[in-house]
């Protein structure tokens, strides 16, 4: 409720900057949690000749995914699967993105996902990782009172820069994405 009411209708409006934050022209894509793949399918509209693929544990979120994707006539693959343990090859990926996740997980886990998503990486690939704004969150404290998350205030007190050094990322950088969210991206480096 509170994103329907706090945030602009369009819900693809912030994610947008996922897409901006992408280099080159990656060949072969994975969203972390994809949910019913919003982000999954303008992922496949920016770069129509990559390989997407959104993964997500929800069933429910998946098969709304696949309604989404079959009306814009956009081909991509949903795989049900945990987004810390996805059983794809290492390296597979040029882009692992993950968008309003880690909010959502203990600390323990938001590090195993960015373990994977390191694992999951080609050397150069990027993770972009799209979520609720740490500093925004850990300042104003009735803000995350009232998302009602059961982990939102454990994220609100970490910080995605630290979690992405400690899993091996460099060239980490965070964006501010209006007052609400940030934008935090790394790169595996070539020497991983």
């Amino acid at each position: 409720p509170v994103t329907k009411h706090a945030l602009p209708p369009n819900e693809s409006w912030n994610r947008e900057v996922v897409i901006k934050a992408i280099r080159g022209n990656p060949q072969k894509i994975i969203d972390l949690a994809c949910g019913t793949g919003t982000t999954t399918i303008m992922l496949k509209r920016a770069f129509p000749l990559a390989e997407v693929i959104g993964l997500d544990l929800s069933t429910h979120m998946l098969a709304m995914a696949e309604y989404k994707s079959q009306q814009a006539q956009i081909d991509i693959r949903w795989v049900h699967g945990l987004a810390e343990a996805t059983k794809f090859a290492d390296g597979e990926f040029d882009v692992v993105t993950a968008s309003l996740l880690f909010h959502e997980t203990p600390t323990y886990i938001a590090l195993e996902v960015l373990e994977e998503a390191h694992r999951l990486l080609k050397p150069g690939g990027q993770v972009i990782i799209l979520d609720g704004h740490q500093k925004t969150m850990s300042n104003t404290t009735w803000l995350s009172d009232i998302f009602e998350e059961p982990y939102i205030k454990e994220y609100a007190a970490g910080s995605i820069d630290a979690w992405m050094g400690k899993t091996g990322f460099s060239q980490v950088l965070t964006e501010d994405v209006w007052w609400t969210n940030q934008l935090s991206t790394g790169v595996k480096s070539v020497n991983n």
